[in-house]
């Protein structure tokens, strides 16, 4: 839940057209044991958080530069995460900058990922504490 929480505020605050997929990258990531923030981060590079793409084409990962279609968010979102697993992570990408010589041919575009995650991941630790903090003062 704290994955979806954090997604999901993320995109908010990043006014994103993907925050009503917020569910779709954390079933995703279960799914296809991916990191849950990966699929968010590679959007927020490649298109600013689905806000700069080719219209239709559901793609905010720049997946096939970014001309592939899908027939909606949540199909891109399934279909990115597994091939992340079985394409990437299953043939030894299993580091960020192995993923990112791969996904996009340099290492430049894996820093770029690894800010938009971390950024997550302080989300997450910040809306950890909160919901303590709140459930302490609760009970």
């Amino acid at each position: 839940y704290i994955k979806y929480l954090t997604i999901k505020n993320f995109l908010e605050e990043k006014n994103s057209p993907l925050l009503p997929y917020s569910h779709s990258f954390v079933n995703s990531c279960f799914r296809y044991k991916v990191n849950c923030y990966l699929l968010p981060a590679i959007a927020g590079v490649e298109s600013n958080f689905g806000k700069r793409m080719i219209k239709r084409t559901h793609n905010p990962f720049g997946w096939g530069k970014g001309k592939i279609f899908f027939d909606s968010y949540p199909d891109a979102i399934d279909e990115i995460s597994f091939k992340l697993e079985t394409k990437y992570l299953n043939k030894g990408a299993v580091t960020l900058e192995q993923v990112g010589m791969r996904y996009a041919g340099n290492t430049n575009w894996s820093h770029k990922v690894k800010y938009f995650m971390n950024k997550m991941e302080e989300k997450e630790k910040y809306l950890r504490e909160t919901l303590e903090t709140f459930s302490t003062i609760v009970l």
